[in-house]
């Protein structure tokens, strides 16, 4: 090797390292801690100690009574064997680099040429711009990072051992079910592929490949503790009325830069794609990412499987069109230095040292210990999952992220609640609800600041603590 090719490699190198680096400060610094991240480690927690997954809800106290199928079974092990050897702020990380791992799978297993690699890398930063309102750590990181591992399989079937894609197809699918429900995406994505490659270049050995493929991946979503009755489970909660009022299961805002930004991509990726006829399977993937764009325009969650895909593909697109020269050596020296100035100014700004608690409410959660206030308390759903790890069951919960828990009308009363209609004042009563903990500043707080029957207690940094006045804390507990 010489001198020249040596440093060249260098640069790469460089640049390679620079990026992932890059990635992995920027995904570290837009992510949180939310209530799907707390009640994963509860449960994982619960189960930890007691040697089986929990059959009946011990957190909340209006859940269904109905045995409970716990989903996602082995992220909820994880997350409380990471909280539980390395402590929270080890969740943020593993989110972190899970994140990465997705992007930069996507980013490295589609784009192989140099050129293509240093075109499609701010697309990466992009990405994690868009997505940064929903960025947490949580059962879909992994979910994302299985996905890319299925686009790997689907582009590399025709390279693969016929006799090592039901092992492989297996495997994923076993993983990505016990991971996070967006595995029963799988088959569904495979089979679209397929089907668009058939009716391109009719019956080969790629197709019947990939339909060897779709089993594999079938049976292995088959493969949980629970056995096939946790895949019915998460068919019914994808349909539950419950899981589709939550913001990430509705349409986006078409207006907003972010969703704009996606379809842009998506669409000149889709357009790539055709340039070519004669490119072997440039619409099958063309037509993948247009699934993914009319997906998310019903639901903002397939909003990072679309920019994982357009990534995937943009890459391969660009990899027939770019060819490696000088200005994409001087581009990628320049890029390796402004992602190391990037770095630093993270690190320098303290976007690092953050709090895992900065989104909850852990100073009022701590005050209700504190006080015994153990009586039915009411929360709103988006703190449930904290307030499920935090008092672990003593005291209950009201509500959580745990949707399916909740189709016994607990759901639709817990909105009345929200949004004060006139049957709010009964429905406390009905839950014989003792303690408050709301959102500080809320229509609620300001309801029941002005009721006799209730006393604020505590005023914290997100939230407030009423209680009905008979049994308030003393005075000097108070505010």
């Amino acid at each position: 090797m010489s001198l020249r090719d040596a440093r060249a490699n260098w640069r790469g190198i460089a640049f390679h390292a620079a990026g992932i680096t890059v990635l992995l400060l920027l995904a570290f610094s837009f992510i949180d801690l939310l209530g799907d991240s707390f009640w994963y480690a509860a449960v994982g927690r619960w189960t930890l100690e007691h040697g089986h997954f929990p059959t009946r809800d011990p957190f909340a106290f209006s859940a269904v009574s109905v045995p409970w199928l716990v989903p996602m079974p082995a992220s909820q092990v994880i997350f409380a064997w990471v909280t539980g050897r390395f402590g929270e702020s080890a969740l943020l990380w593993m989110g972190s680099i899970v994140t990465t791992a997705a992007l930069s799978l996507a980013w490295l297993g589609g784009a192989r040429r140099l050129a293509s690699r240093v075109a499609v890398f701010p697309s990466l930063l992009v990405t994690l711009w868009i997505v940064r309102g929903s960025l947490a750590a949580r059962g879909q990181n992994f979910g994302d990072l299985a996905y890319v591992c299925l686009l790997l399989c689907i582009t590399q079937a025709r390279y693969v051992s016929t006799k090592a894609i039901p092992l492989i197809g297996a495997t994923l699918g076993a993983c990505w079910i016990n991971l996070h429900s967006s595995a029963l995406a799988g088959p569904v994505v495979v089979s679209a592929y397929g089907v668009v490659l058939f009716f391109d270049e009719g019956p080969t050995t790629t197709t019947r490949r990939l339909a060897l493929l779709v089993g594999a991946l079938s049976i292995g979503l088959l493969i949980t503790p629970f056995g096939p009755a946790l895949l019915g489970n998460v068919l019914q909660l994808s349909n539950a009325a419950t899981t589709k009022s939550v913001d990430l299961f509705r349409p986006p805002q078409f207006s907003s830069p972010e969703f704009l930004l996606a379809a842009a991509f998506a669409l000149l990726v889709i357009a790539g794609g055709q340039l070519r006829n004669r490119v072997r399977e440039g619409r099958a993937e063309s037509a993948l990412v247009l699934f993914w764009l009319c997906a998310s325009c019903f639901a903002m969650r397939h909003l990072e499987f679309l920019l994982l895909t357009t990534i995937f593909f943009g890459g391969r697109v660009l990899d027939r069109e770019l060819n490696d020269s000088r200005h994409v050596n001087l581009a990628r020296v320049g890029m390796t230095f402004a992602a190391v100035l990037g770095s630093v100014w993270l690190i320098a700004t303290g976007a690092l040292r953050k709090d895992p608690r900065a989104q909850v409410p852990s100073d009022a959660a701590d005050f209700v210990l504190a006080h015994g206030l153990r009586e039915n308390v009411l929360n709103p759903y988006h703190w449930g999952g904290f307030l499920d790890y935090a008092w672990y069951g003593k005291p209950r919960t009201f509500i959580d992220g745990r949707s399916q828990l909740f189709e016994n009308g607990v759901f639709d009363d817990y909105s009345k609640i929200d949004r004060v209609d006139s049957e709010w004042p009964y429905l406390l009563d009905v839950y014989d609800i003792r303690t408050v903990l709301w959102e500080k500043g809320s229509a609620l707080d300001f309801e029941l600041s002005q009721l006799p029957d209730w006393d604020r207690v505590f005023s914290g940094r997100l939230a407030v603590v009423y209680v009905r006045r008979a049994t308030a804390p003393k005075a000097d507990h108070a505010l």
